[in-house]
């Protein structure tokens, strides 16, 4: 009975599974997906700068409803709104942002549904994101982080690795007894 009951179980989850929700990646962004120029590390966030869009995808072909976050949803990023990073971004060109041959952007970490960037749009980007209703929606989006303001990565303490070492002998230690008895 348990065996049925256990292949039951197996099979709701594999049906039921199969569904999924889009949404933003929450993790902090990875190296290959920002350019760091003149102090600054820069991102290419969306193909859009509304919030909240609903349109058809030129990707897909399909409707899509995204939702655009704001720049703080991840640590240290912000709106390219100070007028010295502003003049740096007019320096910034599309070669900036290719590396072999790729588009280096980072729209699946803001984006619930979009993952694409529009690259004949690249001449008409903006810093700053519009409000609801912007009629330049379709204008690309950057942000902009400090490299000041970079997350660090925490290292573990050598005594803690020594520990856990420690502890997993233990643990084998133990079943080998188990075993010889």
């Amino acid at each position: 009975m348990i065996k049925y009951t256990l292949k039951l179980i197996l099979t709701f989850s594999l049906l039921f599974s199969s569904a999924s929700f889009a949404g933003y990646i929450t993790t902090e962004l990875t190296s290959d997906t920002y350019i760091t120029y003149k102090g600054y590390d820069w991102t290419w966030a969306a193909p859009i700068s509304t919030t909240n869009f609903s349109d058809i995808d030129p990707t897909t072909g399909e409707w899509v409803d995204n939702i655009f976050e704001n720049p703080t949803v991840h640590i240290g990023w912000m709106a390219i709104i100070d007028t010295n990073i502003k003049q740096l971004f007019a320096e910034l060109t599309l070669s900036d942002f290719q590396r072999n041959g790729q588009i280096i952007q980072s729209v699946a970490y803001w984006n619930s549904n979009f993952v694409h960037v529009d690259i004949a749009d690249f001449n008409i980007k903006v810093g700053v994101k519009g409000a609801d209703g912007y009629t330049n929606e379709i204008n690309d989006t950057f942000y902009v982080r400090n490299i000041a303001d970079r997350p660090t990565a925490q290292v573990p303490e050598p005594s803690t690795l020594m520990i856990f070492a420690i502890a997993l002998i233990a643990l084998s230690l133990r079943k080998r007894a188990i075993k010889s008895r």
